[in-house]
């Protein structure tokens, strides 16, 4: 009983601060936005899932089926899907400012459409670069998912620049006058805004500099890559789901993280013909690049099997039904802004803590070699629940390592999920605080 006490008071005390914090203008814009994006990460991710695991030689189900070779015009509809996650999932950045700008502005009775415009323009000229051959550039990493922080920030920089730079339009006048107030009353707002971004856009060009975040990608991979400590492979990810949740994309997502140590155990497997007794157990590639994040950055598939399992919100098993697909493939973009997941409070603790307890119970796994280590390469687009086991060459020990980490995801994702949805129900009841 008194267990049960403790945890309905920390439950309606952290639902209390989480529902202040929502009801935010500023947050609440941003919470928007990146539900505003859940259609066009959603489409983006099963088109890279499609391409990833059909369309690719020697991808998941090529090596399995052969598709790339049975499917007519593979190459093209490879092309195909390709453009279209890089239109939709490449662009992220982009619409996060658009909309981040847009929602501020309807907060703070503005124009909403000239700040919309103002902020996505903004986002383009902060991040295009000039090359050498005179064609203006962008870079994937800066318009895309991996920049959404950068987007937000830009839309929040325009959304109070308008508040205080532009007028309220009159509506009680003629059509084809409010169209020309609403140009002539934004005109400081936007000049200010534009000009901001291209000195910074300048600034970035003098420090020769085309993306926003790959210095620190690369400081965390090499930091990660050939580590044979639990600490820095502990903190590694830590940091990496962090900046994830921040908007700035995860360096050490679940991948190939094939180091030097890595290619040592693919050596030393393939000579003996086992993955048992490598001389490098604990690695970045059979550990977190496998294991310890199922179903996406965050291991959210055990998140989407919790909602489905015990929410009650309509909204959210929606979504949580709709991503389960890309979600089993580690695609789990939708799942990050459809709920959301990203800069929401009510879930950066088992956000953070579910692949970390992951990494330790897959570390321990190792040291008490109840699992051999996976050093074999994984094709691309092989679902997250198999990756060890054909990490492992087929070992049972390691499918069933994959079963007990997504169930005890599940386990950890559930009183959040909880908590999640009182939040939400709160706050259809409340409106804005400053």
């Amino acid at each position: 009983m008194r267990f049960k006490e403790t945890r309905e008071y920390y439950e309606q005390h952290l639902v209390r601060q989480f529902l202040r914090i929502r009801k935010l203008k500023v947050y609440d814009a941003i919470q928007q936005t990146i539900v505003i994006l859940y259609p066009f990460m959603l489409v983006g991710s099963i088109m890279e899932l499609l391409r990833e695991s059909f369309l690719i030689k020697g991808s998941y189900f090529d090596e399995l089926f052969g598709t790339v070779a049975m499917i007519p015009h593979a190459n093209g509809i490879n092309f195909f899907l390709g453009s279209m996650s890089k239109l939709t999932i490449g662009f992220a950045g982009v619409l996060a400012a658009t909309e981040v700008a847009r929602n501020l502005a309807k907060k703070f009775d503005k124009d909403t459409q000239m700040a919309g415009v103002t902020g996505g323009l903004a986002y383009l000229i902060l991040t295009f670069y000039d090359s050498d051959q005179g064609v203006l550039g962008f870079t994937a990493r800066s318009l895309g998912f991996s920049s959404l922080l950068f987007g937000i920030l830009v839309g929040v920089i325009t959304g109070y620049i308008f508040k205080y730079l532009s007028r309220k339009v009159d509506t009680n006048q003629p059509k084809g006058s409010v169209i020309r107030d609403r140009m002539f009353n934004s005109m400081w707002a936007i000049t200010v805004t534009l000009v901001l971004f291209a000195g910074l856009n300048t600034v970035f060009y003098l420090l020769n500099s085309k993306a926003l975040t790959p210095e620190i990608n690369r400081l965390v991979i090499q930091n990660v890559m050939n580590t044979h400590s639990a600490w820095v492979l502990t903190g590694g990810t830590a940091l990496s789901i962090v900046l994830q949740f921040i908007g700035m994309g995860s360096p050490i997502a679940n991948g190939q993280m094939m180091g030097a140590d890595a290619v040592s155990n693919l050596n030393y497997a393939l000579q003996h013909q086992s993955a048992w007794n490598i001389p490098n157990p604990i690695n970045a590639h059979g550990i977190i690049g496998i294991y310890t994040n199922i179903g996406g950055t965050g291991a959210t598939l055990g998140l989407l099997i919790a909602i489905i399992w015990v929410g009650k919100g309509r909204q959210f098993q929606r979504v949580a039904k709709q991503s389960l697909l890309p979600g089993l493939f580690n695609y789990n973009q939708s799942t990050l802004v459809g709920l959301p997941i990203l800069f929401n409070i009510a879930y950066v603790i088992p956000f953070i803590l579910a692949p970390i307890v992951n990494l330790l119970i897959t570390m321990s796994a190792l040291k008490l070699h109840l699992v051999p280590s996976a050093v074999y390469q994984i094709p691309n687009g092989t679902p997250g629940i198999f990756m060890g086991f054909i990490g492992t060459n087929g070992s049972v020990q390691a499918l069933i390592l994959s079963l007990v980490l997504v169930a005890v995801d599940v386990l950890i994702y559930v009183p959040f999920v909880e908590i999640g949805e009182k939040v939400n129900a709160d706050l259809n009841q409340g409106g804005d605080v400053e």
